[in-house]
Parts: structure tokens; sequence; C-alpha cells
């Protein structure tokens, strides 16, 4: 960052042309505008000041931050006007050796802008507690501390003699089964034909149609709305929108006059974008305190059967979403069905059984013959049609991503298969870090290396490209590697922002498939990920986009063309899923990551058998099964032996005994079961052995709780309680203690969750927040998140209120959401809601 100082109309002028151009300023609040000419009136008194001291030479050595002898007045009189040459002086300090920074200051705000800076200070927080925590902080990092000199009166400890009892916390887990070309560690999926229920839905169900879609007959609402009708069931046509506050106003106020049994949110017309309408509606639901369950139809999106056509990727992206709605969301969440091509009376009888029954069946599919549900089965050595030869690459092979990870890996596999030239696109190229030295090996295994510098999704840059690959070498395959990971719970994203990844996903296949036509392709290869076939907390978004390229690969293979998906779970050391929360989320709930030596050895099997799409992941089915079923049930992995067999779906009441439990205890009592509870949970979800590991007065946060564990958690409490609770609810109540407390108005007093939330007045909760705010500032996950909330509350109240606000913020003042700070969200707190 620059700061800028001096006359106050040139910085106003400046400041204005900066946010014109959006970039973030903030204006400081200062006394004087230091290191500018306006401090040249004073220099001569401060001069004499300064010439009246005694100086010495530092007995540390000090990097400064402006030219002069550190021991002169003239050092002092020039820093007051000239500029703070801060980074300058930390580079200095790191080529003199140094590696460790202690800030010393009433505050930590330069530690921000050194990476692995620890400050002894910090504002709104006890001394001592700050100071002995930087210390600590510089000791487990490896800095040398003098425990002697920070603790003089404390005696050293006598260790016994006897060896310890320990607790190991690194994970020990066994050594995992990694895919080989036999099929170990591949899965596929399949339709099955299941029973047709005979069960029937009951009271009112909301039928949400797609925006700008009104006619009834058209988006089909007639249809299921006369289907449903037959079986006894009330049903109000609710038009959709992707604005989710407006949306959640206006579920809101229906959902005043009569509670929804399940909401079905109909498809949209073809080529109509699917996507942000049910990232709204899911939100908005949430948000208006709409249970559900919520059932998203398609039509297209999969295919199930060799009669059908080619499925359209873009309303494949909704089942990749829902899949990652069904755990983050289990209990309002009901289910995916792709309606067939040709509506008759039949289907809509399935339709209506299929939301009157259990939820276990919730990736369905029907049509003509029947209802089939989708299932993941192990994958069976020779299920595609492999070739009498295995496939060899030839002439000019592409990769997207190429100087990626993952690109990286694959190309050095297809040097040593003998590739006579590797073009590598990224979008820095040549410039991309370690590509000199990647080139150099390639080349060393025979291969002619091209790198280019192209961003695939620009159709045009991409034709250059390949207008450039020479005739004598002509383009054979190509491997689509290029793609990042996109991880955020749902409550914390926006519909565009999701369309935009699925477009960005989607766009560059389309432009590889278009602009290749004319070229004779033996492979034509998407890596996917294992998120979009299975789902995975915190990966709603990277989930769409990778279940659209899978169905792109279907589509293309339906049309007699090469192509072959490979859905990978996360790699060792970088690539796709590595990294990010969600990734060590599945880690913890074992996913082990893919050697990639082993893992694309599935690439050589996929290509030689023409597959057209696979799962390649390490999974430990005991531990990640569970995480699937989240308290819903479901038969997504019924035909794997090794997978667990799943609870039946929770019931909608209190778990088993906690009512009983409680009823009739007293408070004291009462807190200590629901605190044990808690306790036991956040144990769970964090991997702790035991539940004494847990410090109920610690904040979740420090306890080491990221926005995917928060809705682990409360997914975990679902069941237990019987409730369905919001995904805030660690954010909401920010200690075991805290969370134990509202369970307690939630289940003693019988009011809902926005009741008991209420219990105490709404200034008081929100001084709580702008506390929590300043003792535990959150990260830029927790920080999305919050923004979301108080931008929905900020709607509402205003659209309440009968008096203009106190106050506004100018339109120079807008906060920039993707960038907001803690300060910030206490100046939107100050600004929205009034507090002085």
């Amino acid at each position: 960052s620059v700061t800028v100082s001096g006359d106050a109309e040139a910085v106003g002028a400046l400041e204005e042309g900066l946010r014109g151009d959006g970039v973030r300023v903030k204006r400081l609040a200062v006394s004087h505008a230091f290191h500018s000419r306006l401090m040249e009136p004073m220099l001569a008194e401060f001069a004499a000041v300064a010439e009246s001291l005694t100086y010495h030479a530092p007995r540390i050595p000090v990097r400064t931050t402006a030219p002069g002898d550190l021991a002169t007045p003239g050092y002092w009189v020039g820093q007051i006007r000239e500029p703070v040459r801060f980074a300058d002086a930390v580079r200095q300090a790191h080529e003199a050796g140094a590696t460790r920074f202690l800030e010393l200051g009433p505050d930590g705000a330069l530690s921000g802008l050194v990476p692995g800076a620890v400050p002894a200070m910090r504002r709104r927080r006890p001394e001592v507690e700050s100071l002995f925590a930087a210390v600590a902080r510089l000791w487990v990092e490896g800095t040398a501390v003098n425990l002697a000199a920070v603790f003089p009166e404390a005696p050293p400890v006598t260790l016994p003699p006897y060896p310890f009892q320990h607790t190991r916390f690194w994970p020990e887990a066994a050594p995992p089964r990694h895919p080989t070309a036999s099929g170990e560690g591949q899965y596929d999926v399949r339709w099955v034909p299941v029973t047709e229920e005979a069960a029937r839905p009951t009271g009112l169900w909301f039928l949400v149609t797609p925006p700008g879609e009104d006619d009834s007959a058209d988006t089909g609402a007639d249809d299921v709305s006369r289907a449903l009708h037959r079986v006894g069931v009330r049903t109000l046509v609710i038009p959709g929108s992707t604005d989710r506050a407006a949306l959640a106003a206006r579920l809101r106020a229906v959902a005043a006059e009569t509670t929804p049994a399940g909401v079905l949110a109909l498809p949209p017309a073809p080529g109509s974008d699917a996507l942000p309408p049910v990232v709204a509606l899911t939100q908005a639901l949430d948000d208006a305190g709409v249970t559900g369950p919520l059932w998203c139809a398609t039509r297209g999106a999969v295919r199930v059967s060799t009669d059908d056509p080619g499925p359209d990727p873009v309303q494949a992206a909704v089942w990749g979403f829902g899949r990652v709605a069904a755990l983050e969301m289990p209990r309002s969440w009901g289910g995916l069905v792709d309606l067939p091509a040709d509506w008759d009376d039949r289907a809509g009888i399935r339709l209506a059984a299929l939301l009157g029954a259990d939820g276990s069946e919730d990736q369905v599919a029907i049509r003509r013959t029947g209802v089939l549900g989708r299932r993941l089965v192990t994958s069976t050595p020779g299920n595609g049609n492999r070739t009498a030869n295995e496939w060899r690459p030839t002439g000019t092979v592409l990769i997207t991503g190429g100087t990626g990870a993952l690109g990286a890996h694959t190309a050095r596999l297809l040097a040593r298969q003998g590739a006579p030239h590797l073009v590598l696109v990224g979008r820095r190229g040549p410039e991309a870090p370690g590509t000199g030295d990647l080139a150099a090996e390639l080349t060393s295994l025979g291969s002619r290396v091209t790198l280019a510098a192209c961003d695939v999704t620009d159709r045009a840059a991409l034709a250059g490209v390949l207008a450039g690959i020479p005739e004598e070498l002509p383009l054979t395959a190509v491997v689509h590697a290029a793609g990042t990971v996109e991880d955020g719970v749902i409550s914390s994203l926006t519909p565009d922002r999701v369309a935009d990844v699925v477009h960005a996903r989607l766009a560059a296949a389309r432009h590889l498939d278009e602009l290749t036509a004319g070229h004779e392709l033996d492979a034509f290869v998407l890596y996917t990920s294992f998120a979009g076939v299975v789902g995975n907390l915190g990966q709603a978004a990277y989930a769409a986009g990778n279940a659209a390229l899978d169905a792109f690969a279907e589509r293309r293979r339906a049309a007699g063309r090469t192509a072959t998906a490979l859905a990978w779970g996360p790699w060792a050391g970088a690539g796709v899923g590595a990294g990010a929360a969600a990734g060590e989320q599945q880690q913890r709930t074992g996913v082990t990551p893919l050697p990639p030596e082993e893992a694309l050895l599935s690439l050589e099997a996929a290509l030689a058998e023409q597959r057209t799409t696979v799962c390649v992941a390490g999974i430990d089915w005991s531990r990640f099964g569970p995480v699937l079923g989240a308290g819903r049930g479901g038969r997504l992995l019924n035909l794997l032996p090794s997978a667990p067999r799943p609870a039946p779906p929770a019931p909608d009441r209190q778990g088993p005994g906690l009512a009983e439990q409680l009823a009739g205890a007293p408070q004291a009592q009462q807190e200590r079961i629901l605190v044990d509870l808690v306790v036991s949970r956040t144990a769970a979800v964090l991997g702790h052995s035991t539940p004494a590991a847990i410090d109920p007065d610690r904040h979740f946060r420090d306890l080491g709780t990221d926005s995917v564990m928060a809705v682990e958690l409360r997914n975990l409490l679902d069941v237990a309680t019987g409730q369905t609770l919001p995904a805030t609810l660690a954010f909401d109540h920010p200690t075991p203690t805290a969370l134990a407390t509202y369970l307690r108005v939630l289940l003693v007093s019988g009011q809902g969750p926005a009741t008991a939330a209420g219990a105490e007045s709404t200034v008081a909760q929100l001084e709580k927040l702008e506390a929590a705010l300043a003792e535990t500032p959150p990260d830029s996950e927790e920080t999305a998140v919050l923004l979301a909330r108080l931008r929905d509350l900020t709607d509402r109240l205003g659209a309440a209120a009968t008096v203009p606000p106190a106050r506004s913020r100018s339109q120079n003042e807008v906060i920039d959401l993707e960038s907001a700070s803690a300060d910030d969200l206490f100046d939107l707190i100050h600004n929205e809601f009034g507090k002085s």
C-alpha cells in the first residue's frame, strides 16, 4: 500500500481519481500532513529541540526508514519531512539476514505489511497477554527466546523420570489405497431403476418459476400443479429471481400466511442460465426461515442411458451445486430431479411420489421407462472400449494450464511417452515460475516445447495459439488442465460469482471444442474434480463448474467425438482441490491426496479404454461416507461395498433422549448437558479424540474452526436437536458456552431459532457482534459471510423504515465488499445501523 500526504485539495482530487479507477482508498485520521512540505514551518523549532538532546550510536543494528545518521539531530528533523521508506528498510533487513520481525508499538498495523511479523501489542487487548502471546509465537516459529529473562521468578521445572503420557495430534492414517491402472481408486456413475414409491406429498408446495418466465405453461408449472393437485396437494406459484434480498422478502411474506410443506424450483427454458436463480433461491429460503425441503428440477441435465441425448452442461451445473447444498444444509435440502423431455400423466405421478417419499433417493431421473437413482460404483477395468494398442501421443499435444502443477505432471508423462511437440498454455506463459526448468526437462526427454501466454477463455487468443502449431506436427490431442479452486460456503456466495465460475470453466472447453473441430483429434481430455461428482463442503461454485465440464464431455461423446473427463480428487503437492480450506476438510474426512505418478496411471488407462467420464480419488469410505450422509441418509454409495450403510434420514424431532434429559432438569444441569453436547460435536468436527481438548469458553475461531467446519458443526447439532439451525451458528454464538445458552433458549422454551436469537435486545446483540469483531477480526471468508448477512439485514431494515436513516454513506464512501477489512465492518455497523 502507498500513503499520500500533502495539501487537502490535492489529496482530495487524487482520492477522487483513484476511486473512479476502482482503487480502494481510505482517508487516515491524522492531526498533521506528516512527511510533506506542510511540515516545513515547524522544522526549525523542532531542530532546536532535537539539538538539545544527547545521542549515542545504537547497540542493536537499526535499518532506518529515512536517509541519514540515526544518532544525529538532522536525521530526526528529516524524518518528519522526508517520505517513509518502510519497504526499503524491510528489504534491507532481509538482505542482512533477518528472518523474524517483532513490532514494538501500540498496535499491529505494520505487522500486516510484513509476512510473518509479530506485534507485541494489540489495540483493545491486555498488554501482558499480547506480549506473552507474541513471545510464544516467536518461540514456536523457531526464534530463540531467553525464557529465564521473560519469567525471572519462575523456577525450573523438574521433568519426571518416567515416559510421558501424551496425545499425538499428527494424523497416522493407514497407507491409502491409491488409484492404479487396475481400476483401484476409480469410480463411475451408474443409473439404476428404483422402486416407485406409493408415498404422497401433503400440504402446500411452493412452485418457483425461473426469472422472467411468467407463462406457467412454458415453465411447466401448470403440468406440475395438476399432478400435485391430483394427490391432494395445494400449490402456489412464486416468480423466481436472482436478487437474494428481494426473493427472501417475497418468500417471507408468503410464508407468514402459510408454511409450505416443500419447495420445488422448476427447470428453466432451454438455453437459459439455470444456476443463478437456484443459488439465489437456496440462500433466500435460508434468509427467510423457510425450511423446505427444496427440490430442484432440471430437464436434460443428466444422461441416464443411450436413449438420452447428450446432457446440457448449463443444467448439469445445478446438479453440482445441489450436491454441495445437500451437505451444507441437509435438513432443508430435498434433492435433484431430472424431468423427461416429454411430460405425461405418468411422469406427474412419479414426481408426486418422489416429493412425498422419505428423501433417501435425492438424485433421481424420471424417464418414460421409470424412475432411476444415481449411484457411485467401483470402476472395473474394461468398462470402456480398450483399444488393441495403448494410446500414445503423436504430432502436437496442447495442454492448457500446462505450466501449473497438474499440467506439468501431465506434460512429463506425455514426454516420457514420446510426444513430439508439447504446447503448454498458461496465463503467464514463459513468465510463470519454473517454466524454464520445466521446458528444459521436457526437452531432455525428447519433446519439442512451446510456451504460450494465453487466457483460454479468450477465443481469439486461443485461436492464435492454435494457428501457430506447425503443419508438420498437426494437433492430435488436447488436455484441458487449466482451472482454479473456488471455495466459499453457500451463504457467502453471490449468484453472479457462481455464474462466473461456471462460465469460465465452460467457455474454455467450448472454445477448444469449436476451434479444434477441423482437427483429427484422438484425445480430448478435461480435468474436472471429485467435488463435482459427490460434492464437498465449501465448494458449491467449484462443484457446479466441474459438473458442467463432466456433462460437456458426455455431450461431446454422444455427438460421436472423442472426449474423456477425469474427476480428480486432490493431488499431493499442489493441484486440483489442494491447499484450500475445502481440500483440508476432505483430508480430515478420509480423502487422501493422490501421488501424481500413480494418479496418471488412471489417465493412461482412461485413454486406452476410451472412457468418457471417470472419478479418480483416494477415499476411505468408512470416514467419508458418513460425511455424505450428514443426517440425511441417501443412496449414492449403496453399491460401494466399502461404504457404510447410511442411517435413515433424521426424523424431525429432537435427538434421542435430549428432550427427556432437559425436561424437568434444573437450569444448571440443562446448561451442563448442552455445553457437553456442543463441546463433543466441536471435538468431532476438529478431529479431537476427546471433548476434553475443547475449552468451552474459547472462541470457535481460536479453536481452529473455519467456515466449512462451522457448517459441519451446524449439521451435527441439527441432527442432535431436531432443529434447523442457521449456517452461521458458530459465528453468531462465538464460544461453545454461548452456543449452548442459545440452544437452551431454543429447546427449553420451545421458541424457534429466530425467536431464541432475539432473547436479548437487538442493540445488545449488535454490541456483542462489534466486540467479537474487535477481539477476533474475521478472515476474508468470514468477512464475506458477515457482509452478505449484514447487507440483507440492511435491505430489510431500509424497507421497513418509516423515517430516513440518521446517517448515510456518500457515494464515494461505498465499501468495496471484495476487499473489506474488519475496520470496514465496524464502519458498516456504525453507519448502516446508527450505532455511535
